[in-house]
C-alpha cells in the first residue's frame, strides 16, 4: 500500500489556499443558486447533491506547454492556407478559364 507524503503549508501559503477554497466556494454557490432559484425566494437551499453536480464539472488544468500551442498555431495556419488557397482558386480559376 502506498503511503501519503506529508504535505506542510507556510504562513503564506495556507492564506492563499483559504483563499481559492473560499472563491471556489463562492462561485459553487453561485452556479447553485443560478441553477436552483425561484422566482419570489429570497433564499436558495444547496443540498449534497446540487454541490455533487458543481463540483463534478470543476477541474484543475495543468498549464500548457509550448509544443501543444505552437500544434494549435500550426492547425490554425494550416487552415486559414486552405481558406485562402480555396478563395483563391474559386476567383482566379474563372478567369483564366474564360481568358
Amino acid at each position: 500500500m502506498e503511503t501519503m507524503t506529508r504535505v506542510v503549508y507556510t504562513d503564506a501559503a495556507s492564506k492563499k489556499l483559504e483563499s481559492a477554497l473560499e472563491s471556489l466556494k463562492l462561485k459553487i454557490e453561485s452556479e447553485i443558486a443560478q441553477e436552483n432559484m425561484v422566482p419570489g425566494e429570497e433564499e436558495v437551499e444547496v443540498t449534497a447533491s446540487d454541490i455533487d453536480r458543481v463540483i463534478g464539472r470543476v477541474r484543475l488544468e495543468s498549464p500548457k506547454t509550448t509544443l501543444e500551442r505552437l500544434n494549435r498555431v500550426a492547425a490554425l495556419v494550416s487552415i486559414a492556407y486552405g481558406l485562402f488557397g480555396l478563395a483563391l482558386i474559386l476567383v482566379v480559376a474563372p478567369f483564366l478559364v474564360l481568358g
